[in-house]
């Protein structure tokens, strides 16, 4: 027998079927805000040089520019586009100089879309327009946007998982792509990542801190299961996955997590997928 809990669906008739994660308490949006408020000077300050003015989806350097993710410039000039847990909004901004007219990010943290309208003096009318709003409340009507995406903003600090994926596949129009990245399901078995990577969290202990981060984060854990049902629930079809691989080269160590470990487990997902049609009257 298979019913909702949580708002996805669960068949607790397979004794391997996982738990749902446990529903989000009305604090789950306000913790994560306030932290993001807290740290947001911090992170700034730290990875403003790695980040620069380019669309970097992840600390393994996939480059926008290069793996053309949301599709080919030339292909966006006309999309509206979202970005969710935009930050500073660097990716939108670099939309923009590729000339995406209409793009524009909504961020839970007040602070983070300050150093967004700092960054963006010099952009004039081509300024990327932001709003602070959650990724569980987007302040946008139904089928509003051709793209949605997310590079490690929004989506992860949700115990339900299918929840901000389903108001990303609310404001996509049928057809638009949702394109977000999230730390990598397996890296959460690696509490203090270190070269020898000895594996001290359970895979499936969705209560696990965030690692490398002290258990300060509010990100919460998601198997890929997890995600892959999730999107199935929202009503988006799965294109693709990436696993990006650690490039020679690459000096960046992001919260404990670098070469040493990326050359051997991926520390990074990203999902691609697309709003299904409506099916035809027959």
């Amino acid at each position: 027998m298979k019913r909702k809990e949580n708002g996805r669906v669960s068949d607790r008739t397979n004794p391997n079927s996982p738990p749902p994660p446990p529903a989000e308490g009305p604090d789950g949006p306000r913790v994560s805000r306030e932290w993001w408020e807290r740290s947001a000077d911090a992170y700034q300050a730290e990875h403003a040089a790695f980040l620069r003015d380019a669309f970097i989806w992840c600390p393994e350097g996939v480059d926008e520019a290069a793996a053309g993710l949301l599709g080919a410039p030339s292909d966006l000039a006309n999309a509206r586009v979202l970005e969710v847990g935009c930050g500073a909004a660097r990716a939108s901004r670099w939309l923009r100089r590729q000339g995406v007219a209409r793009v524009v990010g909504v961020d839970v943290a007040h602070r983070q879309l300050q150093h967004a309208l700092r960054i963006g003096t010099s952009d004039g009318p081509k300024r990327v327009p932001v709003a602070q709003a959650d990724a569980l409340r987007l302040p946008f009507a139904d089928a509003s946007f051709d793209v949605v995406f997310s590079a490690f903003g929004g989506f992860p600090f949700f115990s339900d998982a299918a929840a901000p994926l389903a108001e990303s596949a609310r404001v996509l129009r049928p057809g638009g792509r949702l394109v977000f990245a999230v730390r990598h399901p397996l890296s959460w078995c690696f509490a203090s990542p270190s070269r020898e990577l000895t594996a001290t969290v359970p895979y499936f202990d969705r209560r696990a801190p965030a690692p490398g981060d002290n258990g300060t984060s509010p990100e919460l854990h998601h198997t890929m299961g997890d995600w892959v049902r999730a999107l199935t629930a929202s009503g988006l079809r799965l294109l693709d996955v990436l696993e990006p691989e650690w490039r020679a080269g690459r000096a960046k160590v992001w919260d404990g997590w670098g070469a040493d470990q990326g050359r051997i487990v991926p520390g990074t997902a990203i999902f691609a997928a697309q709003r299904e049609q409506p099916a035809e009257a027959g």
